[in-house]
């Protein structure tokens, strides 16, 4: 593979159309040269909540005291992705659609609607898409750090830290590309893009069925009294609470709603579309 912009973001929470970036990270790479971090420390405005700041380490303290206003950092990304993210270099994002859509959001909230993201003829490389279209009968998660430790590749030791997550990502392209060669690494981009698509959608589709059917499944158990069957469920939905109807209730809704999103988003890869007139509020 050529050169690569690595991209990514670490966010409020996994809500793209509202949630903010807390930290943001594009590192250009060449074959043969060292690569060209860039990276911002932002202050979202907003509260993080204490499980968010649990997973990437960062205190609402600190980005008070040390981070830059968003209209700046979004402003020096969108020129640099502008400058670097070309036809021959593809964006490499895990689970990009996530940071893509956050971008264009960022940007429309903070620089105005007409700063969003637009592909126009460029390419996105998204492991997770590829891993999860390659190798999808392999059980176990899909979390960047899985899978990088399924293909052996480094993570650093600052996993949830943007430019650590982001050059492992760009590491795992490679690795994919080398592991699949017939589908990934003897490709063009433009044909790999594509690929990407429909796999992004069969497996969204699948997955939105399976998770309807779980929902289904769980409903039967509870109004058949198969009590174990429920607290097997919650269990794997890491669910402590003893079951009860209103739970079993709210927690068949909740994938319900799960499954419709994915559904409704097969087709919307790699971004999500905006909601028609709707602008991000800062």
């Amino acid at each position: 593979m050529g050169p690569m912009l690595g991209f990514d973001f670490e966010t409020t929470g996994v809500d793209v159309e509202n949630d903010r970036a807390v930290t943001m990270a594009l590192i250009h790479r060449e074959p043969d040269r060292a690569p060209v971090e860039h990276s911002w420390l932002i202050n979202p405005g907003v509260e993080m909540r204490p499980e968010v700041v649990a997973i990437h380490g960062i205190t609402n303290e600190h980005v008070r005291q040390h981070g830059c206003p968003p209209a700046e950092a979004l402003g020096e990304m969108r020129e640099l992705m502008a400058a670097l993210w070309t036809p021959e270099c593809p964006l490499v994002a895990y689970n990009g659609a996530f940071d893509l859509t956050v971008g264009d959001r960022e940007l429309a909230r903070h620089l105005g609607p007409d700063a969003g993201i637009t592909v126009d003829g460029r390419y996105l490389v998204d492991p997770l898409v590829i891993d999860r279209a390659n190798d999808k009968w392999r059980k176990g998660g899909r979390k960047l750090t899985q899978v990088c430790a399924h293909y052996g590749v480094q993570l650093g030791d600052a996993a949830h830290e943007c430019v650590a997550d982001t050059l492992a990502t760009m590491r795992l392209a490679y690795r994919l590309a080398a592991t699949y060669p017939g589908s990934v690494g003897y490709i063009g981009l433009a044909e790999l893009h594509a690929r990407q698509i429909a796999w992004h959608r069969t497996w969204c589709e699948r997955m939105g069925t399976w998770m309807a059917g779980q929902a289904a499944q769980m409903e039967r158990a509870w109004s058949g009294g198969n009590l174990a069957f429920v607290r097997q469920k919650f269990a794997k939905l890491e669910i402590m609470e003893e079951p009860t109807a209103d739970l079993v209730e709210a927690t068949c809704a909740e994938t319900r709603r799960r499954a419709a999103d994915l559904m409704a988003s097969a087709t919307m890869w790699p971004m999500r579309a905006r909601v028609a007139d709707a602008v991000p509020s800062a």
